[in-house]
């Protein structure tokens, strides 16, 4: 059994106690972490495989990074200085067209260590590339391979998206089912799969209650871009009368095992649906001024008691 002892560094627990200890220990047995301690780490610790010299250093839990596109790791820098639709024409779509199985599981691995390096060993990859039946096992294969706790947010649209991204329904829901079959629980219970519809204007209402009622029986979430500009959501009030949020509320999927990506143009109605139904809001800073979409209303969020994680976006939309 492999071991790890962390000395001498000021601990940050970030248990219920919010506790901080300003010298402290971690030690760690395989892959668990078996004691978090104040002071100094007793004599029978010290015999660890590797010791870990931590002073002057703060020593926290891994941060989770709420939402990326690991895919976009081969493409980052193509499409400098555009807006949100132009910049999946150029630069997403034709790549993405092509992506096969191992080229997913390479791009996804370096942005699985990338991410690694930055402190967050929890990722959430909005994965919707399926031009290959295999793409998303060659991304799971990273995940397992690296050792990152990891949720698959299957990716999916079925209307009004490049037609090679595009799906039925019912491959959508036999390939996320699959999925869930193959990886679900996998790299000692690391892996997870949700449902991950894109944006409001390529998801259908039918296809939208039929994945949600679905995650409902598996206790899962589920994972959508909305309001990332203002374009998008002048899209659903001109097809469906509504902006994204209370399109996501009429049609009864809106609950709090709903993760919000960007929600950067919402109305004071929206937060307030948001709120009501407990959901929760992905934010974006990074790739939201990297193609100037906007501003997201976090202060107002927080007041109204609403969670708001944080995510990275895809690198193609946050790295030159």
């Amino acid at each position: 059994m492999s071991s790890i002892l962390i000395e001498n560094g000021s601990i940050v627990a970030l248990d219920d106690e919010q506790s901080v200890h300003l010298k402290g220990y971690v030690f760690i047995e395989e892959d668990l972490i078996t004691a978090v301690s104040p002071g100094d780490a007793p004599s029978q610790l010290k015999k660890a495989d590797t010791i870990i010299d931590a002073s002057l250093m703060a020593v926290m839990p891994g941060m989770v990074n709420a939402h990326t596109h690991l895919f976009q790791t081969f493409i980052r820098g193509l499409a400098d200085d555009k807006p949100l639709l132009d910049w999946l024409k150029t630069a997403i779509w034709p790549v993405a067209s092509c992506l096969t199985e191992e080229e997913a599981y390479i791009a996804a691995m370096v942005g699985m260590v990338e991410n690694i390096r930055g402190g967050a060993t929890s990722v959430i990859d909005h994965q919707y590339i399926h031009t290959e039946p295999g793409n998303d096992d060659g991304v799971c294969r990273a995940a397992d391979e690296s050792g990152l706790r990891f949720l698959l947010a299957r990716g999916w649209a079925d209307m009004d998206y490049h037609p090679s991204l595009m799906e039925d329904p019912e491959r959508i829901v036999s390939e996320t089912i699959r999925l869930r079959e193959v990886w679900q629980e996998k790299g000692n219970g690391r892996i997870r799969v949700e449902f991950g519809p894109l944006i409001p204007w390529g998801c259908s209402d039918d296809t939208m209650r039929r994945t949600h009622d679905i995650s409902e029986l598996w206790g899962a979430g589920t994972h959508i871009h909305v309001g990332e500009t203002h374009t998008e959501v002048e899209m659903n009030l001109e097809k469906r009368g509504n902006r994204h949020i209370e399109w996501l509320a009429e049609i009864g999927v809106l609950n709090s095992q709903m993760q919000l990506v960007h929600s950067i143009w919402l109305d004071d109605g929206e937060i307030d649906l948001i709120a009501e139904h407990d959901a929760i809001v992905v934010h974006c800073p990074v790739s939201n001024m990297y193609l100037a979409s906007g501003v997201a209303r976090v202060p107002d969020m927080i007041k109204k008691g609403i969670t708001v994680a944080l995510g990275t976006d895809g690198p193609v939309s946050y790295t030159h």
